[in-house]
């Protein structure tokens, strides 16, 4: 009996920690291929990935790191970050062989302040 309870244990707890790291994987793959944002002026560095699946429809929620303020995101050139959002959200879709589309959220972690939601939206 004692056996038995051991197994169940352990194979809840690894269903449960396999369930909780599914897309793991994608962010490594994210945070290798699209390392930097970057417009030719400006260029951030992804401090963090995560992706989830919300009611069916991939999230990805990149992360910044700044100083202060918005770090210079109000001179970046918004149609570069357009293309890069765009090329990871066909990126994402490849990945996890989906047609729907990919709400894409960057995010300034500021050392001195509150972090900011720089962009948000679907590609």
């Amino acid at each position: 009996m004692k056996k038995i309870i051991l197994a169940s244990i352990a194979f809840v707890a690894t269903s449960i920690a396999l369930v909780a790291g599914q897309f793991d994987f994608l962010e490594d793959l994210i945070e290798l291929k699209f390392q930097n944002i970057s417009d030719g002026n400006k260029n951030y560095t992804l401090d963090d990935v995560d992706v989830e699946i919300f009611n069916g429809q991939p999230y990805v929620k990149l992360e910044i790191e700044g100083f202060s303020g918005d770090a210079g995101w109000s001179d970046f050139d918004k149609e570069k970050y357009k293309a890069y959002a765009t090329g990871l959200a066909n990126f994402v879709r490849e990945q996890l062989s989906s047609d729907t589309k990919v709400r894409i959220a960057l995010i300034l972690d500021c050392t001195i302040g509150k972090d900011r939601l720089l962009e948000d939206g679907l590609y």
